[in-house]
């Protein structure tokens, strides 16, 4: 975890709290000075210098603090981003969409289009830090809801704190330290077996003072209970104390991580998508040794909340009365043994879908089902490259039985395959 600061209009990297605030936490501190000048920064400019800070790979780990129109600057640079980019936190210091007087080199701020949707689509948790006698938004109020409508913020008002400019500002640690603990999670994944197969499951969350229990059948969405605790110490016990119920129960680990699973990033995922496939293509040749597979296919839904396999074999190819439906379209594959295997990533797929279904924007969607698609594309293609499947076995990702998987086959199959696969398209 690393905090980066935007500062306030005006002040250079040692003004104000800044450097207080660093030295008082136990994590990395950046603080980002505004660029051309602090007397007249432009958003142009900020953007870059954050982009130059705030690498995309860092910003799963990276809590940012912006001070007045350094809150601008984080959410015009977020607002840059793709939308799978995940935020653990923002916190927003003297933040606001409107000033009560402005001048010339402010203005382009306050006339910028923010897009808060997509911040808040990407940000796990905001947190707005005002006063009552700000001298530059005086009604608090109004400002405080601004921050409450278009960003869904947590709200800390401080009175008399004016404009937060003091060497030492502890409720703005306080803030900080708040997002920390609540973008730090635990997460676990256990899993049952029977007869070397996974069954059943146990999954377990902890986000900031919550504690998200669900279990049922692999494969479903299961029941699920959430437990709220006084405070993130007593949240990490609760955690902790279900994690080895679940162990007490005959339940063995399969996954843990140390963020929310909705923030694992497209090679993590592609890698538990490799595993979990091999583990689940075995399990149909195991379970089929007297037939001859050749087609194999991962496949999920319109919506990308789910993730299923699918195999052919020559023989049920020989004896259909379509043939070129039941070569190429996975769901006229006739084998399915193994699936539960695919449990991980389908938990890791569904707090993505979750995830997206709560940012509720048409660009964060896109985003999911295409992140999905190219992790399993990618899973598929390291199974091939290790020779798992024989040469002219077909192999795809598809998305339901009308779509033939296009973005797949060239990446996934001979260029004899591919050919014959390019006629039958041309039929429909």
């Amino acid at each position: 975890m690393r905090i980066v600061i935007v500062p306030r209009w005006g002040a250079s990297p040692s003004d104000d709290w800044y450097p207080w605030l660093a030295e008082a936490l136990p994590v990395p501190v950046e603080v980002v000075p505004l660029k051309p000048e602090a007397d007249a920064p432009t958003i142009d400019a900020m953007v870059t210098a954050l982009t130059e800070a705030a690498p995309a790979e860092t910003l799963s780990e990276t809590v940012f603090v912006g001070h007045s129109v350094g809150c601008q600057a984080i959410m015009s640079f977020l607002a840059t981003q793709p939308a799978t980019t995940r935020v653990p936190a923002f916190v927003a210091v003297a933040g606001w969409f409107e000033l009560d007087s402005s001048w010339p080199p402010i203005r382009p701020w306050l006339e910028a289009e923010l897009d808060t949707h997509r911040v808040r689509a990407m940000v796990q948790h905001i947190q707005v830090v005002l006063s009552d006698d700000d001298p530059y938004t005086k009604d608090h109020v109004a400002n405080q809801a601004a921050w409450e409508d278009r960003l869904d913020a947590k709200k800390m008002r401080v009175p008399g704190a004016g404009h937060f400019n003091r060497h030492e500002e502890v409720s703005v640690l306080a803030a900080v330290r708040q997002a920390i603990d609540a973008s730090v999670t635990a997460y676990a994944l256990f899993e049952k077996r029977q007869n070397g197969v996974p069954k059943d499951f146990v999954e377990i969350e902890r986000c900031g003072n919550n504690v998200v229990r669900r279990w049922g059948r692999a494969l479903t969405w299961g029941e699920e209970h959430e437990s709220f605790y006084e405070d993130t110490a007593e949240a990490f016990r609760g955690f902790r104390h279900a994690c080895d119920s679940a162990l007490d129960d005959g339940y063995d680990e399969r996954l843990r991580l140390d963020h929310a699973p909705h923030r694992m990033g497209p090679a993590a995922f592609r890698s538990l998508v490799h595993k979990a496939a091999r583990q689940t293509f075995a399990a149909t040749r195991s379970a089929r040794p007297s037939l001859h597979l050749n087609r194999y296919a991962l496949f999920s839904d319109s919506s990308a909340m789910t993730i299923v396999h699918s195999v052919g074999s020559a023989e049920a190819l020989a004896a259909s009365e379509y043939p070129d439906d039941t070569r190429w379209l996975c769901a006229e594959y006739d084998q399915d043994d193994g699936g539960e295997f695919l449990l991980a990533p389908y938990r890791v797929l569904l707090a993505h879908y979750r995830y997206a279904s709560a940012a509720d924007h048409p660009d964060v969607f896109e985003a999911h089902a295409r992140w999905v698609a190219d992790a399993c594309i990618g899973a598929l293609e390291d199974l091939r490259g290790e020779g798992f499947f024989a040469p002219d076995d077909f192999v795809s990702f598809q998305v339901s039985s009308d779509d033939a998987g296009d973005d797949s086959i060239a990446r996934l199959n001979t260029p004899s395959v591919v050919a014959e696969w390019k006629a039958w398209r041309a039929t429909w």
